[in-house]
């Protein structure tokens, strides 16, 4: 009978973000920098839905007579279609 060969699983990489900076290399610590720059841009989304969504209740709590009222009237913007007339004349 043959023996079964395990290959040990090999331990898995710290993260990035939890190892020491100075023992990165440049491809590591410019990784490192795109994970931040993607956490902050999501934070900031959050934190602009989250006032967003703050703003909206409070002006919703102090419009509760029913009525509706109209803050701004933005004009409509006219399409304009510029023509080229490819014909031989």
């Amino acid at each position: 009978m043959l023996g079964l060969r395990v290959i040990p699983r090999e331990p898995t990489p710290v993260p990035l973000e939890e190892r020491d900076e100075s023992t990165l290399s440049l491809q590591e610590l410019r990784e490192l920098n795109r994970i931040r720059k993607e956490k902050l841009e999501a934070q900031k989304t959050m934190l602009a839905v989250q006032v967003k969504t703050e703003v909206k209740r409070e002006r919703d709590a102090e419009d509760d007579d029913g009525e509706i009222e109209v803050i701004e009237v933005r004009p409509v913007k006219k399409r304009t279609v510029d023509t080229i007339d490819l014909t031989d004349d």
